[in-house]
């Protein structure tokens, strides 16, 4: 991957080993490894503006892991700052600004501004000047809480355009947005959707495995769920917080369905406690499907 690249297309999860060790995008190999749920060392600061802003990205993304709200606030101070500074002539403007967005829709989530998540990530989303791989997890986020929303009708609307984007424009994350279409349209019991999504999933992936045996769950009982068990250890392993949450709340509702209703309360408690402050949107999702308020 070539710098204009990396501006142009910007990075995402599995974009790591094609940045690892190559001179002038450590700033863009840092942002893959947090988007992937991986602390970083703060890369040298820069004097070019655009960078400037994305230097500030990381430092805000790398705050909300450690869970350290004052660092987050220092960084987001220092991302405003950089933007001011950020003309509009600059070359990397456009992608200089979504790497912003991206970065306050993650604060937002945070603070439980769920209303400002959404505005952030539809300003990337919306736009196809956006870089593509911005926009496929912009894309994936709106999913995420649409689901805290329990509207599987959005959700599977903001999935499908993320998969038609990625086979378009970001062939790496195929597999992956492929495999949350189908665990939605799984939670929305349209099974031809599900198995026309997971289908398209090559087998050689570890998502296409997943995939294989999620079409399996259409048969009912303890085989589906030592599937789902499965995919939600796939899950746990990928940093991937919206399939570990699907497979939280399919395996509770497979409890349910063989009359164990209170193995489907400790799955769900269970996800609940894992996603509190990883992903709390999500957990208050599991929330409403434990206390009886989904849809």
């Amino acid at each position: 991957m070539t710098l204009a690249r990396a501006w142009h297309e910007g990075v995402g999860i599995g974009d790591g080993p094609w940045l690892e060790d190559q001179p002038g995008l450590e700033i863009f190999a840092a942002l893959s490894q947090l988007l992937s749920g991986e602390r970083v060392e703060l890369p040298r600061p820069s004097s070019d503006p655009a960078m400037a802003v994305l230097h500030a990205v990381v430092a805000v993304l790398d705050g909300l892991l450690a869970h350290a709200p004052r660092e987050v606030n220092v960084a987001v101070a220092g991302m405003g700052l950089a933007l001011e500074y950020l003309d509009d002539e600059e070359p990397h403007a456009t992608a200089a600004r979504a790497w912003a967005d991206l970065a306050l829709g993650e604060v937002a989530i945070a603070v439980a501004d769920l209303r400002v998540a959404r505005q952030r990530f539809e300003a990337i989303a919306a736009l196809p000047d956006r870089p593509a791989a911005l926009r496929v997890t912009a894309m994936l986020r709106l999913a995420a809480l649409a689901v805290e929303r329990s509207d599987l009708a959005s959700a599977r609307s903001w999935t499908r355009k993320a998969a038609s984007l990625a086979d378009a424009e970001r062939p790496i994350d195929h597999d992956r947005t492929q495999l949350a279409s189908g665990l939605l349209a799984y939670a929305a019991n349209d099974l031809s959707a599900m198995r026309a999504a997971l289908l398209a999933i090559s087998m050689e992936s570890a998502q296409g495995r997943i995939a294989h045996l999620l079409l399996a769950t259409t048969t009912r009982g303890a085989e589906a769920l030592d599937l789902l068990a499965e995919t939600l250890r796939e899950a746990v392993h990928a940093r991937d917080p919206l399939t570990y949450a699907l497979c939280v709340l399919l395996g509770a509702r497979s409890y349910r369905a063989i009359g164990h209703g209170e193995d489907a309360r400790v799955t769900l408690d269970a996800g609940i406690a894992q996603l509190a402050n990883l992903a709390p949107h999500l957990a208050n999702a599991l929330i409403a499907e434990r206390d009886g308020r989904s849809s």
